[in-house]
């Protein structure tokens, strides 16, 4: 299992080796700028945001919003695994990808063939550490045990662990040491019929597929519209992010 959080690049030209760095107990050669200081990041992604997003959403247990925020998720070895990522585009061209979390190697391959890899050559800059790594570096140092790691990006459920939990409070209570991602849309920004992953009242069930992509659905949802579509400014986004917690810890 990989525990990463890290920016994504293009390989900037004129990169040039930095100094060696110790790095979850390993000494690993990071890359530098011409002037020595960091690279700079200004090669862009062989991809557009349109299509790599398209790209997510062809993954198993994978969900896109239109931010370009993502989430892909999965069971390994009897571990719940998630991967946050967020895309960020420059002039129409995919400058960097934000990821963060925890699963396995497959999962980032998955991840990083939707950036264009490995036909192009990436490079990760570790947040938190102010470094950046090429690839069999980066791969090193998410592989590696860090007892340091934020109990927020190191945590996993276990299913052995659930299955106790149950055990110990009866099945009605289950569903309370089961993991969700909840999201939501806002009015008129996610039709039925649209080419992202949508269900209604019929096609709701765990497991069940989403709806198709449906041209005469969508349009027909489009004109019954009151209003116009609602999109958050970013002042409205900071005060949700700023209230869920809140509302989460009540409930």
């Amino acid at each position: 299992m990989l525990s990463l959080r890290a920016n994504v690049y293009a390989l900037p030209e004129n990169v040039r080796k930095g100094p060696e760095g110790s790095l979850r107990g390993l000494s690993l050669p990071t890359l530098g700028g011409e002037s020595g200081g960091p690279p700079a990041f200004l090669a862009t992604l062989p991809v557009t945001f349109e299509a790599m997003q398209a790209a997510l959403l062809e993954l198993p247990r994978t969900d896109s919003e239109p931010d370009g925020y993502f989430l892909v998720t999965g069971h390994e070895e009897g571990v719940f695994w998630r991967l946050n990522g967020h895309m960020h585009e420059y002039e129409g061209a995919m400058h960097r990808v934000e990821l963060s979390g925890e699963c396995p190697a497959a999962a980032l391959d998955a991840v990083l063939r939707t950036m264009g890899w490995p036909a192009a050559e990436l490079v990760f800059e570790l947040v938190q550490e102010g470094v950046t790594l090429r690839e069999k570096h980066f791969r090193e140092w998410a592989a590696a045990k860090n007892e340091a790691l934020s109990e927020r990006e190191s945590r996993v459920v276990p299913t052995a662990a659930i299955s106790r939990a149950t055990a110990a409070v009866g099945d009605d209570a289950a569903h309370a040491y089961t993991p969700w991602h909840i999201t939501f849309g806002t009015y008129g920004t996610r039709l039925h019929g649209d080419s992202r992953p949508t269900v209604d009242r019929d096609h709701n069930q765990f497991g069940e597929p989403f709806l198709n992509r449906d041209e005469k659905r969508y349009q027909f949802e489009e004109t019954s519209l009151r209003g116009d579509p609602v999109c958050l400014s970013l002042a409205q986004r900071e005060f949700i992010e700023r209230s869920l917690p809140e509302i989460c810890v009540r409930g």
